[in-house]
């Protein structure tokens, strides 16, 4: 299944949106506000945190008055304090201000062989296809190789820049690769698509250009999370 939460044409019509926007804001808040008897027993399913990420995504995007729905910070639900001070803890990165300007989201079947999120959206697409130069957000379904954490691949094109993470049921990230972290051995701009060859190894295709389109030779990298690597598809090699 794939999710596609929000796209520009959104972004232009918010007025229409409103509805649908301030539903899924209510959801989060719902979803986010559940009892726990201290901080100490928070935990979250990990079936229920692609889910709970992107709508943090959605909200904070959409809705700029958002985590000012409570007075102090100290109310705000805990679920939401750990989102957002652990994005915020990797200030040179700049989660938190790039999540504002993500424009679609979508949910990669971490347990479905070749399924693929992004562009294209259809199995045999016209090969003139131009793909979107747009942020986006890739948040996979529970991995059994890093201990159910879900990873969190966020692609911005202004400028352009990839960083990915892994997020486990308290919420604690670790970032895994940086587009701009001085030790790379290899520099990934923005991509378009994921693509899952097994549950935990994953094909991140990146764009070549703004206009970029299929029938372009692009660079493509596996990411397997059971070994750590991410390296060149061996068929992008010349």
């Amino acid at each position: 299944m794939r999710m596609v939460l929000f796209s520009t044409t959104d972004r232009r019509d918010k007025g229409a949106n409103m509805s649908k926007h301030f539903l899924l804001t209510i959801i989060l808040i719902f979803s986010v506000c559940q009892s726990f008897a201290n901080d100490e027993d928070f935990k979250i399913s990990p079936r229920e945190l692609p889910s709970l990420i992107i709508a943090y995504n959605f909200c904070t995007a959409y809705y700029p008055y958002f985590k000012g729905l409570w007075e102090s910070t100290d109310q705000q639900p805990f679920m939401i304090k750990k989102l957002s001070a652990e994005f915020t803890r990797f200030k040179t990165l700049g989660i938190e201000r790039r999540l504002l300007f993500t424009h679609r989201a979508f949910i990669v079947q971490n347990d479905i062989s070749n399924h693929i999120s992004g562009f294209p959206s259809t199995e045999i697409p016209p090969k003139d296809l131009i793909v979107p130069f747009e942020s986006i957000i890739f948040v996979t379904t529970p991995i059994a190789s890093i201990n159910d954490k879900v990873l969190v691949i966020l692609s911005s094109v202004s400028p352009e820049r990839t960083t990915i993470m892994a997020i486990d049921s308290y919420l604690n990230i670790a970032v895994l690769y940086d587009s701009y972290a001085a030790d790379n051995k290899i520099t990934i701009c923005s991509i378009y698509s994921v693509r899952v060859l097994k549950a935990g190894v994953f094909v991140i295709a990146e764009r070549s250009n703004n206009r970029c389109s299929l029938k372009e030779e692009k660079r493509s990298f596996i990411l397997d999370l059971s070994s750590g690597v991410l390296k060149l598809h061996e068929r992008e090699k010349k």
